[in-house]
């Protein structure tokens, strides 16, 4: 069986084979924020295989709906990172973890933040046989965009992240003036007029971002409370993106994106270490 590298602060953490399994636990402290970026598109196809053995049954299934494969291919990855991800928090295996969405969609483990069931090893440093529902929670969220994918992670209230690819949108005024709150307006209208399409997908995406956060779908104008329930941060996506994190006031301001990509060869799916000690791996966008 192919052995998997999942990444790591500062280098690379060894796997065993398909499972997932680590050598040892790296945990999401209670405060902490993680954003991590991919790129969907530059995957060798032996990720996709491995990739592929991690999905549940339900996530299988929705893989064969995509008609074009370029798409499957991005889903099967974009799930698959995030199973491993999860895992490597969680102490577990990523085929292991099982999910549910809230009533508009929004992802969420089952349990609240550990595999659904009593654990029968000492996984998170408690007693064997503590119930899932004792566990500390994990939330996390997703967002993806022209085979670009973002994911954020935290233990302290719900989360929301949105990236968008900057493109031509003919209406974008019309979509401010409907959804953007009069503050968020005025700050749009006093841009330069040529920066004002790029700084309407920035407001656009802390919109979004504070939506998800809320689950209540996408789209729509935000609630008055909103802005006062999360905190938001804009995010170094790379040129011709814009991006934005909502979470609670509880958690600590984000560290740099995280980056997941680099070397990846047939027999083993890495990224590339970083060169600056303890330094995170960053991701280059181009």
């Amino acid at each position: 069986m192919k052995s998997l590298t999942l990444p790591e602060r500062g280098g690379l953490l060894a796997a065993g084979p398909l499972t997932g399994k680590r050598s040892r636990v790296l945990r999401l402290q209670m405060g902490d924020v993680e954003v991590w970026s991919a790129n969907l598109d530059d995957q060798p196809i032996e990720a996709v295989r491995v990739m592929h053995a991690l999905l549940s049954a339900d996530e299988v299934a929705r893989a064969r709906q995509f008609f074009f494969d370029r798409d499957r291919r991005r889903y099967i990855i974009g799930r698959g990172i995030l199973r491993m991800l999860l895992a490597r928090t969680l102490d577990c295996a990523p085929h292991e973890l099982e999910s549910t969405c809230g009533p508009n969609g929004k992802p969420a483990l089952a349990g609240g933040g550990g595999p659904p069931w009593p654990p029968a090893s000492d996984r998170m440093g408690r007693q064997a046989g503590t119930p899932a529902a004792t566990w500390e929670p994990m939330f996390f969220n997703v967002a993806h965009s022209e085979g670009r994918a973002l994911y954020a992670f935290t233990r302290v209230g719900e989360i929301g992240i949105d990236l968008e690819a900057i493109r031509d949108l003919p209406e974008w005024e019309q979509v401010a003036e409907s959804a953007f709150s009069p503050q968020e307006l005025a700050q749009l209208r006093s841009c330069p007029v040529e920066r004002r399409r790029e700084e309407f997908f920035h407001a656009w995406a802390r919109q979004e971002a504070v939506l998800k956060a809320l689950g209540t779908g996408l789209g729509g104008a935000l609630p008055p409370f909103a802005e006062s329930c999360f905190k938001v941060y804009p995010l170094a996506a790379g040129p011709g993106f814009a991006a934005a994190l909502a979470v609670s006031p509880a958690a600590r301001q984000p560290g740099p994106v995280l980056g997941w990509g680099g070397a990846a060869a047939a027999s083993d799916y890495k990224t590339t270490p970083s060169t600056d000690g303890d330094a995170p791996t960053r991701l280059h966008l181009s």
